[in-house]
Parts: structure tokens; C-alpha cells; sequence
């Protein structure tokens, strides 16, 4: 049997989702997926968004993780909110089939990244590259790595970096 020891990270979105995972010292994958056609109004929807999740899913339980951390809903977007949480609740539901599912806010993930909680998207992906050393084609995947490096410290594979971010981890173990 295969031990569970892979952390995956998760920026879910119906445009791009970023999936990171990896184990180890330092190993991380990346993919994106996007959904197929647009999103037409009405329950016609469903279709696209089931295979979206369908497809993160089966990518996801191909790597047989101990855990997965997923940003939470970002409240503040206008458009397409009823997609992203149907969405959402479809990937929860069968991402919790596979592993244990932890949500990790918006707030807290850029507190983690760079120590400040109101951070802009452009910014967390600056200082994740910089602290990691990595490149990435969108936000979605620097997001993605910013709670999978989050999961492996909260899973205690590494350590914080800094108090901010040892704050973030003793904040989501409570």
C-alpha cells in the first residue's frame, strides 16, 4: 500500500484552477486546469463544471495525498459568484472523498506568503517567487504553491519561515 505523504494545493476558480502538489524535499508539480466551453446560464452548467471537477479529481487522487488545501471562497467577487460556489461545493464534495480538505482564507494565505493579510494578488506572487525561487504562468498557480508550501508547514515537513507565518499555522490548527 502507498503512504499518504503528498500535500496539494488548490486555487479553485471556473476560468483556471492552480493545482500544485508534491512530497519530499522541495518537489512541486503544477497544472492548470480550465473548464471547456463557457459557462451558459441555467443548470446547461452543471455539465461543464462536473467535468472540470471530475477532471481536478481524478488528477488529484492520482497522487494519493495526505492532504489538500484549498483557498476558501473569495466573497468580494461580483461576477460569476453563483458558478464559483457551485463549483466549489462540487470540488469539495469529491476532493473530501480522496483526502482530508482543509480551507485556508484568502486573508490568511496572503498573510502566509508576506505577512500581510490585504496584500494584492500581484504582490503574493512576488514574494512567493522570491522566498521559493520559482516561476509560475499565472496567480492561480503561484496561489496554488503559496497553500501547498502552507500545507507542508502546517503538516510539519517544514518550518515557518517567520512569526507571521507561524501565526497563520497556529491559527488554522485551532
Amino acid at each position: 500500500m502507498t503512504s499518504r505523504s503528498m500535500i496539494v494545493g488548490i486555487d479553485p476558480s471556473t476560468s483556471a484552477t492552480g493545482v500544485v502538489y508534491g512530497k519530499g524535499n522541495r518537489e512541486a508539480s503544477s497544472k492548470i486546469f480550465s473548464k471547456r466551453g463557457t459557462l451558459p446560464k441555467g443548470m446547461e452548467r452543471f455539465e461543464i463544471l462536473e467535468d472540470l471537477v471530475a477532471r481536478i479529481s481524478d488528477h488529484v487522487q492520482m497522487c494519493y495525498p495526505k492532504a489538500i488545501y484549498i483557498e476558501h471562497y473569495f466573497a468580494a467577487m461580483r461576477n460569476g459568484v453563483q458558478a464559483l460556489y457551485e463549483f466549489g461545493a462540487l470540488l469539495r464534495w469529491e476532493l473530501m472523498e480522496i483526502a482530508p480538505v482543509i480551507e485556508v482564507s484568502t486573508t490568511a494565505l496572503k498573510k502566509f506568503a508576506t505577512g500581510k493579510g490585504n496584500s494584492p494578488k500581484s504582490v503574493c506572487a512576488a514574494h512567493i517567487a522570491k522566498r521559493y525561487q520559482v516561476e509560475f504562468s499565472s496567480d492561480d498557480l503561484y496561489d496554488a504553491y503559496g497553500l501547498w508550501r502552507l500545507g507542508r508547514v502546517h503538516q510539519g515537513i517544514d518550518e515557518p519561515a517567520n512569526q507571521k507565518q507561524r501565526e497563520v499555522i497556529e491559527a488554522l490548527s485551532c
